[in-house]
């Protein structure tokens, strides 16, 4: 019963390009940097930051909304013309995925995180486009790592005497929450 959770660093940027607009891509980094951390009775929350195109980062999401995403772009009319492919299929991707983040459980298997809520509160995202159309995202781990904290604060209303993000050592991967 247990789903995976989609990280797009598990397919190649060729992959993701070609399954939003059948564009040929060449020499684009890959780095993951994504962070798993480990919830009570097997769930997993998963924060990543994974596959680099150029200066992009972008957060892991889960695989049926990324291919809702993507089916709904590869019908789009807007990407009748193949010279528009790559600014619209990219642009469309990651706007999307933006506004599609939401804190939930999904039964049985994994959590998604980081509400565009909890992240605009006074934490910065930064987007721009630069000559190659390309979305430029900084935002780092430990601020993602935060804002999950706050996140599963405010939608659970659960209170931790300690911020289980923040503590060091060998269980700083670890969160424990009771009641999720």
């Amino acid at each position: 019963m247990d789903r995976v959770v989609f990280n797009l660093f598990n397919y190649s940027v060729v992959d993701i390009l070609n399954r939003v607009g059948k564009v040929t891509a060449t020499k684009i980094e890959q780095k993951e940097i994504a962070r798993t951390f480990d919830i009570e009775r097997g769930l997993s929350l998963i924060i990543g930051i994974v596959g680099r195109l150029k200066g992009l980062s972008i957060l892991s999401i889960d695989e049926d909304l990324f291919k809702k995403i993507t089916d709904n772009m590869f019908n789009s009319s807007r990407l009748a013309s193949s010279n528009e492919v790559r600014t619209s299929a990219i642009s469309e991707l990651f706007a999307t995925a933006i506004s599609h983040w939401t804190v939930a459980m999904y039964q049985n298997a994994y959590v998604m995180a980081i509400t565009p809520p909890v992240i605009m509160k006074g934490k910065r995202i930064n987007f721009h486009v630069d000559g190659d159309w390309i979305y430029q995202f900084t935002y780092t781990i430990e601020k993602a790592k935060m804002d999950v904290y706050l996140a599963l604060k405010e939608e659970r209303g659960y209170i931790p005497e300690k911020n289980p993000l923040t503590q060091m050592g060998a269980n700083e991967n670890r969160i424990l929450y009771k009641d999720l």
